[in-house]
Formats: structure tokens, C-alpha cells, sequence
């Protein structure tokens, strides 16, 4: 008792006064086993009456009431008082389970009904990775008046008088150091505009100090903890005023906290980078300049920005299908069921100044000439380019004629191409070689430009400049007799001797419920034997489907019934099912033979993530994020049918 008489935290535990016990008579034999309607119940204080109490762990086990007098504690989390308790002053020493402590059971005998208390463990704050620092509790009462009607209650704090208070300081005021033996302190909350912070200063042997935020308030908002190593502080308002109780942990001494004020009145520009921080995934400076003309009335204007993010006409719904589809750009040599390649004469073909692809690697690479060259490179039976060496790393000139196996290509102008030699992969010396034909060797389909026309044709990227798109289109007559499987390889040859290659890439046609395919791809069905395009009609595109009166056209597949098409078919689009658009510079892959499946499956993060950062519907985004975390789902949780 002695030692806690003088913390403010005593007379709140409702303990009464200290008192000198009387003399403990001899022991007592052990109480009858009570009946129904008399039971004995437990407690086991943390300390003994008589010391001061000592330092336990942070949680402390609660108890479960039996019919006799317990040694060990359990874990049940409530615990059965009487209404009518009678103190025994015989105290029976009792080992404290595991703790290994040795302390006093004192039996409280009833003869009335019990009602059930919730125990909550006692608190210890201490500065983190220290050892913890004990309160007194309720069990350090010598008696009791009566027990509490709930230990939920929130921590109690000593008296508002005893309590140091602190205003935050101005910052030409400069920080405001809090004693070291202050754990308890009331602190006003910040002015507007205005950001006041709690922090603490330790030092090493070194003298290097660190800097920890410990809470914060600020623009005359609550006092608030923050991220970190003190998330276990206690903060709460103090009814009726403006200052809050903040309890924080006993610093070591190389360690102090202090209390910095900051001014600053944000500008409109800033309240509407905040607004968007929070409504999206991240705000640019062309988001900004959005708001140039609304910035007088923000409050109305915040609003009327979440309406239009709700508003289906105003910001239609981002889809990853179309996304991706619209920035397919695999590379095909010959027409499939998924679609078929560029033709070298439209607008917006591929060309580069390369010879070798990263999608031929597996194919053999031909090579014939006489030493010591020039040799002649041959891809599928065809021309590709022609090289004065052929040598590979530690061998020098291999075999010539001979065949090998692509094992990698680097896609640039000297890149790393790898071949099988002798059952082993080894570099080619000189890399990836330029698209190059001389000594009146013609290859198949070319065409000869004037070096003026170099100007229709545009990098792809800073990065890939040996990869480039035709902005025209050729109009010669070679193009009228080259089919889009024929073409390839196909060549430019300007007039100072440069070469092109074409880079044939996939066609994806525009099928969607405002312009299905005619027939219902029918005709596509026929030359590719692509699989029909015509889908059912449902309630979200039959107001655009149409009726077909062509004998080509070609029905919607249905599970379980016949495909039967002609004449009289309905045709319907298909939601998002949009052509795919040769000016995107840098193209996804598509899933034909050609793509890797880690490919894919890259693609399917970048799509997610792209629409995420920069699709007009960010509101829809960040909802859509704050639903996932309630309902989170994993590859691995649903399948991996990607993978198969």
C-alpha cells in the first residue's frame, strides 16, 4: 500500500485508505466446497499488499471462476464476480504459473448471485524495444471498496492539474522541449493552418541523432498518432476543451521528445492536389491544370467531380479488354484464327532495320557463301541479309554452309544473337546484323524508295530506333499482287543504300455492339478459319443487333446447339471487342503460338495498372481497390488456368 499512496492513480482505482492489517492467524484449513448457492471465487493480484509491485509482462492473464480456490490462472477472458463479497485476510502464497512469481491468493466468500466482469490486461507503455514500465492496477488496492463495474474502461490518466500542459510553439518561436520524466502531458491542438508535431530525439554513441514523428495536429484538427514505432501510445480528448491526454512511453537517457510548430496556408492549386491524392490513383500536373477554372469555388466543385465520376454518360466505365485489345501488336508471319498481319503497303506498317526477330528464336538459321565471305543469311527458305563474317564467340568461323538454331535474339542493330554451335549456345560475333543485299543479290518482294521519302517514317521509341512505322501508305503496283501471307519478307531499299524489313504485325477487327463485323465474320471465317465472331444476343447489346440477309453470314455459337447461319441471322457485337490500333507505338503481346506465357501474364499487370494510373474513372479505380482488400483474391486462390 505504502508505496502508491501519493500516485494520482490510487484514490481513481477506488481504493480506500491505507490501513494496517491485522496479524495473519495460523493457517486456516481450506474452505468447504461451496453448494449452489454459495461459491467462491479467486482473484490474484499483481503484487503483494505489502511491496511494491513488481514489473510483469505487458499482458496479464485473466481468470476463470471455480468451485474452490484455483493456484493457477486460465485463460478464460471473463471473470465471475459476487455481488456480496467477504474479505478473508488470510492470504495463501500461490506460484503464478509460468511467471514463476510468488503471490498472495486472497478468497472473497459470497452468498448472493454472480455477475460477470469483462478483464482487459493491464497496459505497460515503454519506449520501444525497452523493458515494459508498470502502473499501479486495481490489484494493488490493500482493499477495495467495491469491485469495478468493468476494466473495458478507457486508461486513466492521473488528475487534470497534475498534468503538465503544452501550446505548440511558433516556428520563430523555435521547438519546445518536454522534460524526460513527463509520460503524461496535455497538448492543444493545432491553429488553422497550422501543423504541430511530437517527435522524438535519440542519440547514439556516435552523437548521430534520429528523428521519430510521435503524433501530429494539424489545420485545427485532433491531435492523432502516426506510422511508426509509437502506434502505441495512448491519446484522448479531454472533454469540453480544445487540448488532448496524450500518455506516451519513458525515454532512455540518451533520448527526449520535443514539440515543433509549422506555418503554412495552402494554396488552392494545393487544396485540389490533396482532393485528387485521395479520389485517385495519384495526381499529375495535367489533372491539375483541369481545375485552372474552378478554383474559387472548390467545395462545389469537388462535388460536382464525384458526380461525374458516378456518371455513366459523363465518365463511360474503363474495361481491360478493351485496354489490351487496343494495344494488341503481336508479331504474325501468316493469317490465323486470330487475326491476320499488316499489309507492307497500308498505312501505319511496321519496318525495321534489323534482319533477325526475337520470335524466331527456335528456327534455323541457314547460312551459305564461300570463305571468307561475304555469306548469305537464310530465314525460312528466303533471303534475310547478307554479312562479310560469321563468327561465334571461342570458335571463331564455324561451319559454312551450314544450319543452326537460334537459341536468342536481341531486337536493335548489333543486339545479342545467340546460335547453336556444336551443342552449345554461343554468341554471335557482330550481334544482331543490319538488313543489308549487294553483289546483284535481289530478294524477294522490294521496294525502291528515294531517300527524300526516310521522312514518312517515324521511330517507334527512343529506345527502339531501329524499329520504325510507315505514316503513308505505298501505293506501287507490286503491292496489288502481294497478299498479305505472301508478303513477307518484304524489303525497301532507299536511294543511299539503306535497307528496311517489313516487321508484319497482327490485325484485330472492330466487333462491338455499335458495329459488328459483317456476316458476323463470316468472311473471315472462311479465308482464316478464325472461329465466327457473331455472339448471343443479351441484354446489353441487343439494341444495336442487326438482322443479316447475307447467305455468308455466320451464327452465334450456343452451348448444346447447332451453329446454323445464312440468310436471316441475327448478328450482334460483342462489349469492348475493339480493333486494335497500329499507331501505339509499344504493343502488347497477343496469345498465339509466338507468345510466352510470361508474356502474358505481364500483360495482364500492365493493363491493371496502367488503367489504375491513368483511366478517366479513378474514383471507380480507388473503390474498386478498397473493395479488394475486404474481398482479396489471389492467383493462386482461383486457379492458374492462365497457365494451361
Amino acid at each position: 500500500c505504502q508505496p502508491h499512496t501519493s500516485h494520482p492513480l490510487f484514490s481513481k482505482l477506488g481504493c480506500s485508505p491505507c490501513r494496517t492489517l491485522p496479524p495473519s492467524p495460523p493457517p486456516s484449513p481450506p474452505p468447504p466446497r461451496p453448494t449452489t448457492s454459495t461459491q467462491v471465487a479467486t482473484l490474484q493480484p499483481a503484487t503483494s499488499p505489502t511491496r511494491p509491485p513488481t514489473s510483469l509482462p505487458t499482458r496479464v492473464p485473466t481468470f476463470s471462476p471455480t468451485h474452490s480456490p484455483t493456484r493457477h490462472p486460465t485463460a478464460v477472458p471473463t471473470t465471475m464476480y459476487p455481488t456480496s463479497l467477504t474479505y478473508n485476510p488470510t492470504p495463501t502464497m500461490t506460484s503464478f504459473g509460468t511467471f514463476g512469481t510468488v503471490i498472495p491468493t486472497i478468497s472473497f466468500t459470497t452468498s448472493s448471485s454472480f455477475f460477470f466482469l469483462t478483464s482487459t490486461p493491464t497496459m505497460s507503455l515503454s519506449e520501444p524495444q525497452d523493458s515494459p514500465t508498470t502502473y499501479p492496477t486495481v490489484d494493488d488496492c490493500p482493499t477495495r471498496v467495491a469491485p469495478p463495474a468493468s476494466v473495458d474502461a478507457p486508461p486513466v490518466f492521473p488528475a487534470l492539474n497534475s498534468i503538465p500542459q503544452y501550446a505548440c510553439p511558433y516556428p520563430n518561436e523555435g521547438p519546445l522541449t518536454i522534460p524526460p520524466d513527463n509520460t503524461f502531458m496535455r497538448l492543444k491542438r493545432s491553429s488553422p493552418n497550422f501543423l504541430c508535431s511530437l517527435i522524438r530525439i535519440s542519440s547514439n554513441s556516435n552523437n548521430e541523432q534520429t528523428i521519430v514523428p510521435v503524433a501530429r495536429s494539424y489545420n485545427g484538427n485532433g491531435w492523432e498518432k502516426v506510422a511508426g514505432a509509437f502506434t502505441n501510445i495512448i491519446i484522448e480528448k479531454n472533454a469540453g476543451e480544445r487540448d488532448y491526454l496524450i500518455r506516451v512511453p519513458t525515454l532512455s537517457n540518451n533520448a527526449f521528445y520535443l514539440i515543433i510548430g509549422s506555418e503554412r496556408e495552402i494554396s488552392a492549386t494545393e487544396e485540389v492536389a490533396r482532393f485528387l491524392e485521395q479520389t485517385t490513383f495519384g495526381v499529375t500536373r495535367s489533372m491539375i491544370k483541369e481545375w485552372n477554372n474552378k478554383l474559387s469555388d472548390l467545395p462545389n466543385a469537388f462535388g460536382q467531380w464525384v458526380q461525374d465520376q458516378m456518371s455513366l454518360s459523363t465518365t463511360p466505365l474503363s474495361s481491360h479488354r478493351k485496354y489490351y485489345r487496343k494495344r494488341a501488336s503481336e508479331r504474325i508471319f501468316l493469317s490465323m484464327a486470330e487475326g491476320q498481319p499488316f499489309h507492307p503497303c497500308a498505312q501505319y506498317s511496321r519496318w525495321s532495320r534489323y534482319s533477325l526477330f526475337k520470335s524466331e528464336v527456335k528456327k534455323v538459321l541457314a547460312v551459305e557463301g564461300v570463305h571468307p565471305g561475304p555469306y548469305l543469311i537464310i530465314m525460312d527458305g528466303k533471303p534475310r541479309t547478307m554479312v562479310d563474317n560469321f563468327d561465334v564467340k571461342d570458335l571463331g568461323t564455324v561451319k559454312i554452309p551450314g544450319d543452326y538454331l537460334l537459341c536468342d535474339v536481341e531486337e536493335y542493330v548489333g543486339g545479342k544473337v545467340v546460335i547453336n554451335v556444336e551443342g552449345a549456345c554461343r554468341d554471335l560475333l557482330g550481334g544482331n546484323p543490319p538488313v543489308d543485299f549487294y553483289m546483284g543479290i535481289v530478294p524477294g518482294t522490294m521496294f525502291s524508295f528515294p531517300t527524300w521519302r526516310k521522312a514518312n517514317f517515324e521511330v517507334i521509341t527512343s529506345y527502339k530506333k531501329d524499329s520504325l512505322i510507315h505514316l503513308g501508305d505505298i501505293r506501287d503496283s507490286t503491292c496489288d499482287n502481294a497478299s498479305v501471307d505472301d508478303a513477307y519478307p518484304s524489303f525497301i531499299q532507299f536511294g543511299d543504300g539503306d535497307w528496311l524489313l517489313y516487321d508484319p504485325r497482327i490485325v484485330l477487327k472492330e466487333n462491338t455492339p455499335e458495329m459488328p463485323l459483317p456476316q458476323g465474320g463470316g468472311k473471315e471465317r472462311l479465308m482464316m478459319g478464325s472461329l465466327c465472331a457473331n455472339v448471343p444476343r443479351t441484354f446489353m447489346n441487343e439494341r444495336e443487333c442487326v438482322l443479316s440477309n447475307d447467305a455468308g453470314t455466320c451464327a452465334a455459337w450456343r452451348e448444346g446447339a447447332e451453329s446454323v447461319g445464312g440468310a436471316g441471322t441475327m448478328v450482334c457485337g460483342s462489349i469492348n471487342e475493339v480493333a486494335n490500333d497500329p499507331t501505339v507505338r509499344i504493343g502488347f503481346k497477343f496469345d498465339v503460338e509466338f507468345s510466352a506465357r510470361h508474356a502474358l501474364q505481364t500483360t495482364k499487370y500492365s493493363t491493371w495498372f496502367m488503367i489504375a494510373l491513368y483511366e478517366k474513372d479513378q474514383l471507380r479505380q480507388r473503390m474498386a481497390w478498397a473493395l479488394s482488400q475486404i474481398l482479396a483474391v489471389s492467383p493462386g486462390a482461383v486457379g492458374r488456368a492462365w497457365a494451361s
